[in-house]
């Protein structure tokens, strides 16, 4: 009863702004933003990834696959009141389908966040020789089962890659192979590129 009693409160604020989504697509809106974009630091903005991403991401929290932690408070003390497991856990999978497309259409819109330029740089060496087969366009394409990387939350980008390593949430084998080859460095270094704006990248130019 606690959580229907959240879901309803949940869509009763978000319905007056988003009128235009699917009635389905109000439950991710709290924390997710209209559009797939959000202010918390932690919370990933999932518009323009991939359906296959955002359904195995769903998927996953729905099973319980991967860490499903409260989201953290922004900085004027707003503060998220589900998780991730919470949301997911009576939809069917064809309301997964449904909230996987809706996001996908929307544009994906990066953050500007602190980075080291001179990390970037060699940051930018590793991504081209390492992870561009799958996150392609340097990091700034999605798809199939690849994520935007390129503007996404450097906060969740650093918690993601240790729940990678550690086997907290599924991952492909050739992925975590390419993880493993990498050392504080080079991950510290990658996490600078991704925090870079992409600006001068154009398909098929590195």
């Amino acid at each position: 009863m606690r959580l229907l009693s959240c879901l309803f409160a949940v869509l009763a604020s978000v319905c007056a702004q988003a009128e235009e989504l699917p009635s389905l697509a109000h439950l991710c809106v709290n924390c997710h933003g209209e559009q797939g974009a959000n202010p918390w630091p932690d919370v990933p903005n999932i518009g323009g990834l991939s359906e296959v991403l955002i359904y195995n991401a769903l998927w996953d929290f729905r099973a319980k696959a991967r860490p499903c932690r409260e989201p953290a408070c922004t900085e004027s003390g707003q503060c998220p009141d589900l998780d991730m497991c919470q949301v997911t856990e009576a939809l069917t999978d064809d309301q997964l389908d449904v909230l996987s497309r809706t996001f996908s259409a929307f544009p994906f819109e990066g953050v500007e966040s602190d980075f080291d330029p001179a990390l970037a740089s060699r940051g930018r060496e590793v991504h081209y020789a390492q992870c561009n087969a799958c996150h392609a366009g340097g990091a700034t394409h999605s798809r199939e089962g690849a994520a935007i990387l390129r503007g996404q939350k450097p906060d969740y980008l650093r918690s993601a890659l240790e729940d990678f390593q550690h086997g907290r949430r599924p991952v492909l084998r050739t992925m975590i192979t390419r993880l493993k080859r990498l050392d504080h460095g080079q991950l510290h270094a990658l996490l600078n590129f991704y925090a870079s704006p992409p600006e001068g990248i154009r398909r098929g130019e590195r």
